[in-house]
């Protein structure tokens, strides 16, 4: 009986579609961009970084854009140096309406179960970060 019932839950799991991303209709992203001049090394962590050469820019000079969801997270950034190395930290430093978010998600989640679409919501707390830097100075980029 329970490999019957096993079986059955799985063949309707089948059915269901998994998007490891948000609805980009629902969902908008707010963004902020940094602008740094860098001698030596640096360190930027973030839940998503993304490294991306633009010869465009000038030499020791980079751009970080850091993206979030700015309806329901605010970000912070935090640096600090350690034996030559700049270290940047972006990370989620608060939730909006805890409550209102998990009520929103909540009836999303039950409106897509039911057309077999599953969304990974996690990233509603991520930080994603997209640091462009042109090829010279990309040595000092870890």
């Amino acid at each position: 009986m329970m490999l019957l019932g096993a079986s059955l839950t799985l063949d309707y799991m089948s059915d269901f579609t998994y998007y490891n991303n948000l609805p980009t209709h629902l969902f908008h992203q707010g963004t902020i961009l940094y602008e740094k001049v860098v001698d030596s090394k640096i360190y930027v962590a973030a839940d998503q970084t993304e490294i991306i050469i633009d010869n465009s820019l000038e030499d020791s000079k980079i751009k970080i854009e850091a993206s979030y969801y700015k309806d329901y997270v605010t970000i912070d950034q935090e640096q600090y140096e350690e034996e030559g190395v700049t270290y940047i930290y972006f990370h989620v430093d608060y939730v909006k309406n805890s409550f209102n978010w998990k009520r929103d998600v909540r009836d999303l989640l039950v409106k897509q179960l039911e057309k077999k679409e599953i969304y990974n919501y996690s990233l509603l707390n991520d930080v994603m970060v997209k640091i462009y830097v042109n090829e010279n100075t990309r040595k000092w980029i870890q």
